[in-house]
């Protein structure tokens, strides 16, 4: 009876013992091919980012993520469908991330941790909180008050018409005080008469145009000779005063009406290059000085692609009144340049 109750319990145990072995081979068997094991059947430590490493950090995380998980960047399940732990709501704070290859549906323009600021482009790097604090908003200077840009230079020509004469002296020292340049657009007779002024007007880098002999309507309009003629005449004369050659021109009271089709081209044909105005300062009739103010008005007033050309004389008041017009210029920064062969004439 004891011998048959120790049978029973010995096919007992090894039932129990085979029924162990089964489940520890099918145990080793599972470990040996699940990803989430080793084979060493130690578990892996997943690079699941916690909720502090799924927001998105302005000074480390590029906009649509690395793609790499151990990086800290947006795998393809971050952000992308996934439930936040703690809200359950679909997406994280990392935002709708793109995932690489693949364009974002529905993306909406929100702010990362609630730091106000946007994010960054595709493919760059957002700005760490202290750029982001630099960039905002207008520069301060040091005393606390909003430092004002620096605007744009633009070009003015200043253009002086009739010189030589006494006044030129007086323009050229306000020229050189205020660091401007301009082109003077002189008669014949009057390069003789001062032929040094018409040297210390190149010497201070200067432009010398041409401006007729006669300055007479009736002379000078005659017919397309007399307007090549009298071009010609005060080219040579420059020629002999100074060594120098141009062949910019200018016609007594502007081309317009009188520079017939004709005559526009037989000035072409000598190679003269003519220039007008777009600012008339009006200073040889409002000898009061008010011809500054008149100027600035029409510069204010001024929207055309073409660059400013003020037309001024070689007059005592001109020069009288000049300087408040140079002040003006150089507070709004703008430069000033001398007319040139190769720029596009202004015309009337």
């Amino acid at each position: 009876m004891r011998s048959k109750r120790k049978r029973k319990n010995m096919g007992r145990g090894r039932a129990i013992f085979l029924f162990l072995a089964i489940i520890l081979l099918s145990f080793i068997l599972w470990i040996s091919i699940s990803p989430s094991f080793t084979r060493s059947g130690e578990k892996t430590v997943r690079s699941v980012p916690s909720m502090q490493e799924t927001a998105v950090r302005p000074d480390r995380q590029p906009a649509g993520g690395s793609g790499d998980p151990a990086k800290g960047g947006a795998s393809g399940r971050s952000g992308n469908g996934q439930k936040d732990q703690k809200t359950g709501k679909r997406g994280s704070r990392v935002g709708n991330e793109e995932q690489p290859g693949k364009k974002t549906q529905g993306l909406e323009t929100k702010t990362a941790e609630g730091t106000g600021n946007p994010p960054a482009e595709k493919g760059g790097k957002e700005n760490s909180p202290k750029e982001q604090a630099e960039n905002a908003g207008p520069k301060e200077n040091g005393k606390g008050d909003a430092a004002p840009e620096n605007p744009p230079q633009k070009t003015v020509f200043l253009t002086f018409d009739d010189g030589p004469n006494a006044s030129t002296k007086e323009i050229l020292r306000l020229l050189e005080k205020y660091d401007m340049k301009a082109t003077f657009f002189m008669v014949e007779p009057n390069m003789k008469k001062y032929p040094e002024i018409v040297k210390e007007v190149i010497r201070q880098g200067h432009r010398i145009g041409l401006h007729s002999v006669t300055h007479s309507k009736t002379q000078f309009y005659a017919s397309k000779k007399s307007v090549v003629a009298e071009m010609k005449k005060t080219q040579t004369t420059l020629e002999k005063v100074s060594g120098k050659r141009s062949r910019i021109i200018r016609t007594p009271y502007g081309s317009k009406p009188y520079m017939k089709p004709e005559y526009m081209e037989a000035v072409k044909r000598e190679g003269f290059i003519l220039w007008d105005w777009n600012v008339d300062s009006r200073d040889w009739k409002l000898t009061d000085g008010s011809f500054v103010e008149n100027t600035i008005h029409q510069i204010e007033q001024f929207h055309r692609p073409e660059p400013i050309v003020i037309l001024l004389h070689d007059r005592k008041t001109t020069a009288e009144h000049l300087e408040k017009l140079f002040i003006y210029l150089k507070e709004r920064h703008f430069q000033t340049d001398t007319i040139n062969e190769q720029l596009e004439p202004v015309q009337l």
